[in-house]
This record gives structure tokens, sequence and C-alpha cells, in this order.
């Protein structure tokens, strides 16, 4: 096993002892840059779900009377974020257009479905 460079001692003594994953390049990823991995393969799909969340308040009020933007932005992000698993073990990579696209789709519908169940014209 390799031995950790001086300053990823620190990040292993603030997150507690684990190993280090050993990347194809033969590089360390710590587990500050895991997280930091898994926030930006997730951010897009919740970025979008906020905005979108915001403009159905924004757009469609009558629609969306009966639901917090946060209830909006929270369905969103989940549908989102399964999405975007779903395309990263379809595709095999993140950041194509295919995966871009499941991503507004999984923020889309549940946000939708909650519009459409909770609307007084329905």
């Amino acid at each position: 096993m390799r031995r950790l460079p001086p300053q990823g001692r620190l990040f292993f003594g603030v997150f507690g002892d684990c190993r280090p994953v050993i990347q194809p390049n033969g590089s360390l990823l710590n587990s500050l840059d895991v997280v930091w991995h898994l926030c930006n393969l997730f951010l897009p799909a919740w970025v979008v779900a906020a905005l979108m969340a915001g403009a159905l308040k924004l757009l469609w009020r009558d629609r969306a009377r009966g639901m917090s933007w946060a209830q909006l932005a929270l369905w969103g992000a989940a549908g989102g974020s399964m999405a975007t698993v779903f395309a990263v073990l379809l595709i095999g990579r993140d950041g194509s257009m295919a995966g871009y696209a499941a991503i507004l789709v999984g923020v889309t519908l549940p946000q939708w479905g909650l519009t459409w169940r909770a609307s007084p014209n329905s």
C-alpha cells in the first residue's frame, strides 16, 4: 500500500482513519476528494431542480399554490439524482447530452406529478 503524502494525512485525521482509494493513474483519492466528486456529479441535477421549482412557483402560481418551493426542489433533486445515477450506469460516464436529458426528465416528472395532484383544476 502506498504511503499518504503529508497534506493527505490532515484530511484523514479530520475524517477518521480510512483507506485511500488508489486511482488507475496511481494517485490517491482521499475522503474529501470523494465528497467533492459526488457533489460535482449531482450538482447539475440539484441546480436544475432549484431553478425549475422557482420557475414553477413564479409562472404557475395557481397550480403550485399548495406546495412550498423547498418541497418542489427536494422532489426534483431526488428525481434528478436518480436520473444521474441511471445515466452513469447506462452510458458509463457523466457529462453526455443524453445524461443531461435524463436529468431534465428526472427533475420535471416529480415536480409535474406534485403540481398535477395538488391542482384544484384536476
